[in-house]
């Protein structure tokens, strides 16, 4: 558990009723929770054709790319093509390195309730590749626009693969909503802008804690 204070962090788990799970996502002051497929003009419209593009070039590799579901959607964003995942950490300290390292005059960590955002879609805790739900009913059918959920959902796939890189990432998946999920559930997350005072804790913290 990390030793520093960050009031401003400590204030918004309170807000959120201090969740049986906390989920951190560090960036800058003015940033929204908008995935990269969100963000360019046409991109929700093209999912399916990039994808259709990228599992053509990836048919001589068999098993490289899954056929559908969210394991595709993963293998879609580790190839750096622009999706509707945004990753998040439990480790203050990695949220803490992001939002630093991008050098801006106000840092900003995102605070999550996982469960919270979930339960606004009827579904009970973190959807994992082992729950109930998410492959027979949710988001098996991924890219089709039909299989996905209104909202953005909260998703633990970290059993499903092996990079080291993303050991300590989990993600949310934006639905057919395409509102930045700050707005679309405001009350499952918090923006905490970190004081000067913060700052200079982020420092020691990240150093111990990563």
């Amino acid at each position: 558990m990390m030793r520093y204070s960050f009031p401003g962090i400590d204030k918004a788990i309170a807000e959120l009723g201090y969740p049986r799970r906390v989920w951190f996502r560090g960036h800058v002051t003015v940033h929204q929770l908008l995935p990269t497929l969100f963000r360019f003009p046409g991109g929700p419209e093209n999912e399916q054709r990039v994808f259709a593009r990228l599992r053509q070039e990836a048919h001589a590799v068999p098993g490289v790319l899954p056929a559908a579901g969210v394991s595709a959607l993963l293998a879609t964003h580790y190839r750096y093509v622009p999706t509707r995942l945004l990753a998040w950490t439990e480790q203050l300290a990695v949220a803490l390195f992001c939002a630093l390292v991008r050098e801006s005059d106000q840092p900003a960590v995102f605070v999550l309730d996982p469960i919270a955002l979930n339960a606004v879609s009827d579904v009970s805790g973190v959807i994992t590749s082992t729950s109930d739900m998410w492959d027979a009913q949710r988001l098996s059918m991924w890219p089709l626009a039909t299989s996905l959920p209104d909202f953005p959902i909260a998703i633990d796939l970290r059993s499903d693969h092996h990079d080291a890189r993303e050991a300590d990432t989990v993600y949310t998946m934006h639905g057919t909503n395409r509102a930045p999920l700050e707005q679309q559930c405001p009350q499952c997350v918090r923006r905490v802008v970190l004081t000067d005072e913060e700052r200079s804790r982020s420092v020691a913290a990240i150093l111990d804690g990563v």
